[in-house]
């Protein structure tokens, strides 16, 4: 009996315990006190995550709208401030032709951004927000200013402006243009006179003359012409350029003249012509030598004597000059001023050698006797 008591005592502390009842119905035990924490603990996770997507998608959209606001200020705007570009998110980076575009005649810079791709996990929340349409009131010119061009623009704005234009035409100096005189037309003509002479050209050579002639006397040039036609002969070419009331009033065209009457036979023509005006002798060395000479062709020795003298007394050193007064004083008679001149014209150098047998034979004739 007492075995039984101990056994129904047994059974029933085991029916008191919590698990024992639900075990026996096949009801897993519950343990409340383990498991209570875990919903809450969810709930606030769950929660948490929400607050944080939740304030990202904010600040973003903050962000979005900040930069569209700023596109729409500039684009709008002239002037645009000088910490744009600061605010640009790319200003660090090197300038592209999507990033930065210069507007022609406005003078600023329109800086856009391409918007930031979303991380996979948002993108579900962007795509239930409006988009932002921005419309760009003009069309942007991809072309950058050149740096060359924008440093002249530079340096003519600093340059000062009391500077001249370069355009201006600069004030030339005026140079004082010395008139020609007709002496140096005539000596210019003169020389070409002479080439043409020597080519040949005697037809333009005298058209040349005539031509310089209407102005003024041109003695060089007439000189010039003239003595080439004696030389050659030809003297009905030669006598219009030298004669005339305003040619024989100059000594070397006078000279000519003589000369080109002499080679016709007028010796006394031409000592005519050569008498008319004496010039000095250290003015018409060469006039006074021919004068001399025609007088004493022309038998008047002792006007010969008397220019011989005058040619001597300004230069003794010339022993044709000394042959010629002894030849004039033999005819004159004076035989011993003769010996005296014959004398000093063979000392002196230079005398030519037929004059030099000339004179020794006269001198051994004139002291013989």
């Amino acid at each position: 009996m007492s075995l039984l008591n101990d056994a129904l005592r047994a059974a029933e502390k085991r029916q008191s315990k919590p698990g024992v009842a639900s075990a026996y119905a096949g009801v897993a035990p519950s343990t409340p006190g383990r498991r209570g924490w875990l919903v809450p603990a969810l709930l606030l996770i769950i929660a948490v995550l929400l607050m944080a997507l939740v304030y990202g998608m904010k600040l973003r959209n903050e962000g979005s709208v900040s930069a569209t606001a700023v596109q729409l200020k500039s684009a709008s705007s002239p002037e645009v401030d000088p910490g744009l570009t600061k605010l640009a998110p790319n200003a660090g980076k090197p300038d592209s032709a999507d990033d930065e575009s210069s507007v022609p005649g406005a003078g600023a810079t329109v800086v856009t951004e391409k918007a930031a791709e979303p991380e996979p996990e948002q993108t579900t929340a962007r795509k239930t927000q409006p988009p932002v349409a921005v419309e760009e009131p003009f069309e942007i010119s991809e072309s950058k200013p050149e740096p060359m061009a924008v440093s002249k623009l530079a340096n003519a704005e600093s340059a000062p402006s009391d500077q001249a234009a370069p355009d201006e035409p600069t004030p030339v100096p005026a140079v004082k243009q010395i008139r020609e005189t007709p002496e140096a037309i005539d000596r210019e003509v003169s020389r070409e006179i002479a080439v043409l002479l020597s080519e040949g050209e005697t037809r333009r050579a005298e058209a040349l003359l005539r031509e310089v002639t209407q102005n003024q006397l041109a003695p060089s040039s007439r000189s010039v012409f003239a003595r080439a036609m004696i030389v050659e002969g030809d003297l009905d070419r030669a006598m219009p350029w030298l004669s005339g009331v305003t040619v024989e009033q100059n000594p070397d065209l006078r000279l000519l003249k003589s000369r080109a009457l002499l080679s016709q036979g007028e010796l006394s023509g031409a000592l005519e012509v050569l008498l008319r005006d004496t010039p000095p002798v250290r003015q018409a060395t060469q006039y006074r030598v021919t004068l001399a000479t025609l007088l004493q062709q022309d038998g008047r020795s002792e006007e010969a004597a008397r220019h011989w003298s005058e040619l001597l007394a300004m230069d003794d050193s010339r022993p044709a000059w000394w042959v010629g007064l002894a030849i004039a004083l033999e005819d004159s008679g004076e035989i011993a001023g003769a010996v005296k001149a014959y004398q000093q014209a063979v000392a002196l150098p230079g005398l030519s050698t037929a004059l030099a047998e000339y004179v020794r034979k006269r001198l051994m004739n004139l002291r013989a006797g």
